[in-house]
């Protein structure tokens, strides 16, 4: 069951955090604030269905001898490895990889140009997708990190049967569960679930200290990694890091936003040295509350939005293309959309209805999409979790969706883009956003107005123009521009 809407979700695990501050700070472990740990997965445990957090077993034998095979030979890469002492250390996710070089190779939009560019020395770690890499990669990976899940594993196991956590669980959920009793938004959450959180975190935490016991790098860079085991192993040995924005980052999002009082405990809590963001805008909404100081964030851009800038086709009215990114957390709103979808290409038999779908799309949305599109398929077109959602905005004329990155980046390329309300966000992606200096540019239609709004576009030349020229002022704002040149003459300067 899905209880609340990401937005008001996560505005109320911040209030929760901060009305609780003198109690939360006592919870701590190897001098680790506990909440800062449980915080995010907690957050995304009250947030999804249970068919999207519950494990996957299907496969799980041939999980299980990969990792055997990726553990076998992680001492010989070991060796290589420490004879090279590298300077830096990078963890490279395979679910960034959407993009292909020159050569043809999948290439970690994020990582693979810090390593071209800035790294001379460096041994990247390579995380796998569920046990899925993207082959051939632009830039390989030293160490499998798919290699250190078996030893972890038995940790957990260990410190369940041990019971290591259960006292705090326990006391962190009554507080957690009273403090939700005493406020409008009634949530309960079960010792066992802070339990596994915890058991989760120190596991990674005692693999990854063993781990980097072996290397002195000077830096190393994460991704989505604040309040892991592994960064908190690496802020033990006092390692220079850096956190990589990947995605969104909202308002109160659950692992960058915190409560200004925790600065009293900073030193105790697993963040980095510095936060690399797209832009000044995402840089702003980091330092709001705060908790982070001006000189904790860097904005330094994004390859994807340099390699995409000013490529896009949007004054080309031959062929009407509209990009939809699809959500999973608001398929029953989709499929309003999807029926005004189907008004506007009755109108307009030119339009074409490009329907992306996201890289966690469960396969019976997907199926739901595919049967609706089945009979019109000379306007609707899907693409897969695989396929490249820039590809396809280059050849939009609008970007269409509720509440997706996807929706910031086509405004940064100067797509005309809207985002569709809801009964918990009323104000679609804006409610995610602290401010709204994009509220003119990035336009609230709903969905019953889709389909004239999208008329008017085509037919309306004016309209059309006034929209694209407004949209021109968004991109540099958003995302710096010359992330490769920040990457030499910013980062480096740190």
């Amino acid at each position: 069951m899905k209880y609340y809407s990401y937005s008001k979700l996560s505005e109320y695990i911040y209030r929760f955090e901060d009305e609780r501050f003198d109690t939360l700070r006592n919870f701590l472990i190897d001098n680790w604030l506990l909440w800062h740990v449980i915080k995010k997965p907690l957050f995304y445990q009250l947030l999804l269905d249970e068919k999207y957090t519950k494990t996957e077993t299907k496969g799980m034998l041939t999980k299980i001898f990969t990792r055997l095979i990726y553990l076998a030979i992680l001492p010989f890469s070991l060796i290589k490895i420490l004879r090279k002492k590298p300077d830096s250390i990078t963890f490279s996710q395979d679910i960034h990889k959407s993009e292909k070089s020159i050569d043809g190779k999948w290439m970690n939009f994020l990582i693979d140009p810090l390593i071209e560019n800035s790294l001379k020395n460096n041994l990247n770690i390579g995380i796998s997708l569920n046990g899925r890499f993207r082959q051939p990669s632009h830039v390989k990976s030293d160490i499998i990190s798919d290699g250190l899940l078996l030893p972890m594993a038995l940790i957990k196991g260990w410190l369940l049967f041990r019971g290591k956590f259960r006292k705090e669980s326990k006391q962190i959920s009554e507080i957690f569960n009273l403090y939700s009793q005493s406020s409008s938004i009634n949530l309960t959450i079960k010792a066992g679930q802070i339990e596994k959180i915890l058991v989760d975190f120190y596991g990674e935490y005692m693999v990854y200290k063993s781990f980097f016991a072996l290397f002195k790098p000077k830096s190393i860079f994460f991704v989505d990694s604040i309040g892991t085991g592994r960064m908190a192993a690496a802020k033990k040995y006092g390692f220079k890091v850096f956190e990589m924005q990947h995605g969104l980052i909202s308002k109160y999002k659950a692992d960058y936003i915190v409560s200004k009082k925790f600065k009293e405990v900073k030193r105790k809590m697993i963040i980095p040295n510095k936060i690399i963001t797209f832009g000044d805008f995402f840089s702003e909404i980091i330092q709001r509350t705060g908790f982070w100081d001006q000189g904790e964030t860097l904005s330094l851009g994004n390859f994807r939005m340099d390699k995409f800038r000013g490529l896009n086709k949007k004054n080309d009215m031959s062929n009407y293309i509209i990009v939809f990114p699809t959500q999973w957390h608001v398929f029953d709103y989709s499929k309003k959309l999807m029926i005004e979808f189907e008004k506007a290409v009755m109108a307009n038999p030119k339009l074409n209805i490009y329907i992306k779908f996201h890289p966690f799309e469960p396969e019976d949305h997907i199926k739901w999409y595919l049967n609706k599109i089945k009979s019109q398929s000379d306007n609707f077109k899907y693409y897969t979790k695989d396929d490249n959602i820039y590809d396809l905005l280059l050849r939009a004329n609008i970007c269409i969706g509720f509440d997706s990155t996807t929706l910031l980046e086509s405004l940064a390329l100067g797509i005309p883009t809207l985002t569709i309300p809801t009964d918990e966000m009323p104000n679609g992606v804006h409610d995610y956003l602290p401010n709204n200096k994009l509220m003119d540019l990035l336009v609230i239609c709903k969905a019953e107005d889709i389909s004239n709004t999208i008329l008017r576009f085509t037919n309306d030349d004016l309209y059309r123009k006034n929209w694209l020229r407004s949209c021109e002022k968004a991109g540099s704002y958003l995302y710096q521009r010359d992330y490769k040149k920040n990457l030499v003459s910013k980062l480096l300067a740190t």
